[in-house]
């Protein structure tokens, strides 16, 4: 279970100047209004300075964490004592009391706009000598920056998905951030929830304003993440972020600029700003500076930094940031838990340079509509397998519930060490011709050459549940759990995967990165950079003929590639849109078809690439040609799969889950069955004449795909399962485990074996002659 947050308020306002002398009261608490008392900030500018260089590690000189310490939690003494003294004191400790007493936490809101050179001051660090803590690393007393302006901020109502936009820039002449092991740690912490179709996190391609201007023109978000370089200008009394020019170069765009910008975004509600210095305001405008330029420009939070801050450090924040976010904290608390992170990553000082700016009176930003968050009907039928821990060889695996679930630690399958099977060695392994080859063997991991990506999150591992027919409950069936023929270490997230039509060749989506192996021998035959730096290929299909490898990318852009080389086909040139997130050919290879965010679905001339029709429908993150190649099958959000003429672009009916995303469509070779996954934990069949529904398997699938008899249908899942179902029975069969979720699965052509691809960095062949 979740711990809920509640909070009381505790608004301190500070006014005056340095020569009328400076002073504090309570305007709201618990313990009620407070009169004022005098404040005198214990530090010269010379002193302020001095410890804003050793917080922003801009000095040379390297101190012992024991050293950062003491100098830190001096400070924040000081600067506690300076103004919680007498009535001030006492209405704190007061309001405490009060609201642990109502099982709530205090929010201590700073009101610092009479007195922007106090606001300078780094109150994140206040320390309590009398309870010998700091109060913005606990979760129950957050410390937040309080913007008075006119008007009032109101809760969005938001239905589901929660649409996170990046921004990544990486000028070519600044200092090189590591924003791609940030960009990984961020997909990581929100996994889970854009799995279950709660979140969706879109990068932008470039990070331009102009990438900035046509993404928020063309989608509606809530939440916008700046990931790159900034700083303050004492002279224009502004703060600035850098984007990338035309060239290249960085441009600095001051916050008022950004403010601009997503002034008229109404929806959005969040920004964090992961830059140095955004944070930082003047001594004498209360609005200058990059953070308060967004809050004066109706942004209700801004989450940014005060000073400059290590890479390390950012990525750490950002990644405890939106895990507790994830975890169902506030977003008050959600910064400590954040700042809890930095400050156990052995470092003394960092977790104090974010900080929160909060204009909404009650804290509140979002007001998520969980109506839209249905549970899966059914059944009166649906029988429960009871599978206990999931095992994978020499691994045991225990079932885990909930989001916030410990983590499973990662380890290696012993089995990957195995003596590799040789395989047939004759000539260039991409022109071999003959049988299907068999069922792969034992073998040794394959290590690519190539930057490999950063760690996934576990997936917490549930209990498998029993297919069923539609209104009729079935019983238990035998369900076998094989050990992996074969595991090999890719060595970077497996975004997706494919067969070619003989079964001897396989490829696989990673980031950035297509890659092609020979089955039989699992060699890695050629690798080919496809994307930007921190793109994913997100979708990979062979040509009929064997010839071709089509690949989508979520910057935009489509490839096709030969498969026996990797290189480009230099006719094939698809207007670039929004991200890629679904390819497919169609069954005579003239034809192919290409889907994806903030862009239609778009039926292309396979040799060209030029676009043959357009579906309008946004949004399709998978799509599939039926086998004749007169419709095209793609599933969207809202949990609508729909069926088009693939020539008209009519719709020609349309099916439903019960709420989230459809995101995998599969068609059956004989034409009588059409297969969707969505995220709200089902994988459904149905008939692809009438749309009637034929069965529903319930669990966590993601991805699926019917064997080449149609008599199986399989399934990959967000808790790393792979099954494989009945389409006779409509009962499962097969149970297999990865370490983390599936993204791809796809049958050997002889049916004899399943391939499965996953975030665990792996690809896992499983055999299926045991079923008969």
């Amino acid at each position: 279970m979740l711990r809920s947050r509640s909070y009381l308020d505790f608004d301190l306002l500070v006014e005056g100047d340095l020569e009328r002398g400076y002073q504090a009261r309570v305007l709201r608490a618990p313990s009620g209004e407070t009169s004022a008392v005098p404040v005198s900030p214990p530090f010269s500018s010379a002193e302020l300075e001095r410890f804003f260089h050793r917080i922003g590690r801009r000095s040379a000189v390297r101190h012992t964490r024991t050293d950062e310490d003491r100098a830190v939690q001096k400070f924040g003494a000081d600067l506690f004592d300076a103004v919680f003294h007498d009535a001030l004191h006492l209405a704190l400790v007061q309001s405490r009391d009060q609201a642990e007493a109502q099982g709530c936490g205090l929010r201590l809101r700073l009101r610092l706009t009479d007195c922007p050179e106090l606001a300078e001051l780094p109150w994140e660090f206040l320390y309590d000598r009398e309870s010998a803590a700091y109060l913005a690393l606990s979760e129950w007393t957050p410390v937040i920056r309080y913007l008075h302006l006119r008007g009032s901020i109101k809760p969005l109502l938001v239905h589901p998905p929660l649409r996170v936009l990046v921004m990544i820039s990486s000028p070519n002449d600044e200092d090189v951030l590591d924003v791609e092991d940030e960009w990984a740690r961020m997909r990581e912490a929100l996994g889970e929830l854009e799995g279950a179709g709660k979140v969706v996190v879109e990068l932008l391609p470039g990070g331009r304003m102009s990438d900035l201007q046509k993404a928020l023109r063309r989608g509606e978000y809530h939440v916008f993440h700046f990931i790159g370089h900034g700083a303050y200008d004492e002279r224009d009394g502004d703060g600035y972020l850098i984007v990338e020019g035309p060239d290249g170069r960085g441009v600095h765009v001051r916050g008022s600029e950004f403010g601009e910008m997503l002034h008229d975004h109404r929806t959005l509600r969040l920004c964090v700003l992961n830059a140095c210095e955004g944070a930082r305001g003047g001594r004498e405008d209360p609005y200058g500076g990059t953070a308060q330029s967004l809050v004066r420009r109706g942004i209700p939070a801004v989450v940014a930094m005060q000073a400059d801050i290590t890479d390390r450090a950012a990525i750490v924040f950002s990644h405890g940031l939106y895990e507790a976010i994830a975890d169902g904290y506030p977003l008050d608390a959600a910064v400590g838990d954040a700042r809890k992170a930095v400050r156990h990553d052995q470092n003394a000082v960092e977790w104090g340079t974010p900080v929160l700016y909060l204009r909404a009176p009650d804290g509140q930003i979002f007001d998520v509509d969980t109506e839209s968050d249905i549970e899966v009907a059914g059944s009166a039928g649906a029988v429960a397998a009871d599978v206990g821990p999931k095992t994978d060889g020499a691994r045991n695996v225990p079932a885990r519930e909930g989001v916030a679930a410990a983590l499973l630690p990662e380890v290696d399958d012993p089995r990957a060490a195995t003596a590799r099977d040789q395989g047939d060695s004759r000539g260039d392994p991409a022109e071999r011709q003959g049988d299907v080859p068999a069922v792969p063997g034992p073998a040794a991991a394959v290590r690519p050459v190539g930057r490999t990506g950063s760690a996934p999150t576990p997936r917490p591992a549930g209990p498998a549940t029993k297919g069923r027919k539609k209104g009729h409950g079935q019983a238990e069936a035998v369900i076998v759990r094989p050990t992996a023929l074969r595991r090999w270490d890719v060595g970077q997230w497996v975004t997706d995967l494919a067969v070619g039509a003989n079964g001897r060749l396989l490829a696989t989506g990673s980031r950035k990165r297509v890659r092609m192996w020979s089955v039989a021998s699992q060699e890695l035959l050629w690798t080919r950079v496809v994307c930007g730096f921190f793109n994913d290929v997100s979708g990979v299909a062979f040509s009929p003929d064997g010839r071709w490898l089509l690949v989508g990318c979520d910057d935009g852009t489509c490839h096709k590639l030969a498969v026996r080389t990797g290189e480009p086909a230099a006719a094939f040139s698809p207007r670039k849109e929004g991200p890629i997130r679904a390819v497919a050919y169609g069954p005579q290879g003239d034809r192919a078809v290409v889907a994806g965010t903030g862009r239609p679905v778009q039926v292309l001339f396979a040799r060209s690439g030029k676009i043959r029709r357009a579906i309008e429908s946004v949004g399709v993150e998978s799509v599939v040609f039926t086998p004749g190649g007169e419709h095209v099958f793609g599933g969207r959000p809202g949990g609508t799969a729909v069926l088009w003429d693939a020539e008209t672009g009519n719709e020609v009916f349309a099916v439903r889950h019960k709420s989230g995303s459809v995101c995998g469509v599969a068609a059956s070779r004989d034409g009588r069955w059409l297969a969707s996954a969505g995220s709200d934990g089902t994988a459904q069949v149905w008939d692809a004449t009438s749309g009637s529904r034929h069965l529903c398997f319930d669990g966590v699938a993601r991805t699926v795909a019917f064997s080449h008899d149609c008599r199986w249908l399989a399934t990959g899942g967000e808790d790393g399962t792979v099954c494989l179902w009945d389409l006779t029975t409509g009962k499962q069969r097969l149970e297999a485990s990865h370490d983390y979720a599936v993204r791809g699965v796809a049958f050997g052509p002889d049916g004899r074996w399943l391939a499965s691809g996953s975030v665990d960095k792996t690809v896992r062949f499983w055999p299926l002659d045991e079923l008969g």
